[in-house]
């Protein structure tokens, strides 16, 4: 990117390919979906974070709007031999490291992305409860 701007790409790839082809990157599985601004808030430092989530989440549910609806009515798409026919995308699953599954848990950096666990409680011998949506 030009001009000091800066955007973090989101790529998309098959589920069906398998991990040792998919993560070889001379094979090209990922495409690129769309560059999705970084912002950067000055004012009011303590809202910067939920401001950036904000934004993460509203470009996120922007570019795969066409997944969802692809998703739950169908679309026609044409198969190696041709042949017309409804699919079904689904979204499976996202790769992201420990900061951006904070940031899309909508958790403080103290806290588990996945359990109800705080920073204090991160050595615990047992399990503690997942996040719901609740």
């Amino acid at each position: 990117m030009t001009g000091n701007r800066i955007a973090y790409p989101l790529q998309i790839s098959l589920a069906n390919l398998s991990m040792s082809f998919r993560s070889a990157a001379s094979n090209h599985a990922h495409i690129l979906l769309a560059l999705l601004p970084i912002p950067k808030f000055f004012e009011k430092r303590e809202l910067a974070g939920p401001l950036e989530s904000r934004v993460y989440h509203y470009c996120i549910d922007l570019v795969i709007e066409p997944l969802k609806k692809a998703a739950t009515l169908g679309i026609m798409m044409t198969d190696p031999l041709g042949w017309c026919r409804y699919c079904y995308t689904l979204l499976v699953s996202q790769i992201v490291d420990t900061p951006e599954a904070t940031m899309i848990a909508c958790v403080t950096q103290n806290r588990s992305p996945f359990t109800l666990a705080s920073s204090e409680e991160f050595g615990d011998s047992f399990r503690h409860p997942i996040w719901t949506g609740e």
